[in-house]
């Protein structure tokens, strides 16, 4: 059976990870349950997934206080290619951040990546609508975020994560082409109005981007 692209074969009980833009590295701890249709719950062996590299050389200067590190990777399966999106975001001051994904540049209908110091979770939320209640985190099998953290150090604020760049029913995160972008962040440690709101535009395979400080409300 498979899932956005994932092929499971029970002989060989692994997957194979490579990576175009570095050499693969495999991590030694971490395990990854993935929902598949069945809705049962498979592991992949640490040695099956791509590890983030420990320099994400790329980033976005997003404004004065907020730098967005990146890096794409692969996996690669039996018949297909899967990229992953390793992200670092911080900024420089302490409370909620979060980095969306917009269709339209427009916060309704976006989907967001939160970090919450308060709680020190990171996951993934759709964004419904401009009032609270309408920002909710997603449903369990969607946090398919992989080596997810959210810190403060030095009074700074970074948050850590690896995100597929296609999933089933979410905004796709293009490898080459126009992404657009939104973040957003508070000044207390939970989930709260935000303080700033901005948007980019970025394309990962040049590395063009644009930024935006006046950015639709989010």
């Amino acid at each position: 059976c498979c899932l956005n692209n994932f092929y499971w074969d029970p002989n060989s009980d692994c997957y194979f990870a490579s990576s175009t833009s570095a050499p693969t590295v495999y991590p030694t701890e971490q395990e990854l349950n993935i929902q598949f249709p069945t809705g049962k719950p498979v592991e992949i062996h640490t040695q099956s997934m791509v590890t983030c590299p420990d320099t994400l050389d790329s980033f976005v200067q997003i404004d004065w206080t907020t730098i967005f590190h990146y890096s794409i990777v692969h996996l690669e399966s039996l018949n297909s290619r899967i990229g992953v999106l390793c992200g670092r975001l911080e900024y420089d001051g302490v409370g909620w951040i979060a980095l969306a994904v917009s269709r339209d540049k427009q916060m309704v209908g976006s989907e967001a990546i939160v970090g919450l110091p308060e709680d020190k979770t990171v996951l993934k939320y759709n964004l419904n609508g401009f009032a609270s209640t309408f920002v909710n985190a997603m449903d369990n099998v969607k946090q398919t975020l992989i080596h997810e953290s959210i810190a403060v150090e030095d009074g700074r604020t970074i948050m850590k994560f690896a995100k597929f760049l296609e999933e089933e029913g979410e905004i796709p995160i293009l490898e080459d082409g126009l992404n657009h972008f939104l973040h957003a962040r508070g000044s207390s440690i939970s989930l709260g109005y935000h303080s700033d709101r901005l948007s980019f535009d970025l394309d990962f395979r040049t590395g063009a981007h644009i930024s935006s400080t006046t950015s639709p409300t989010m």
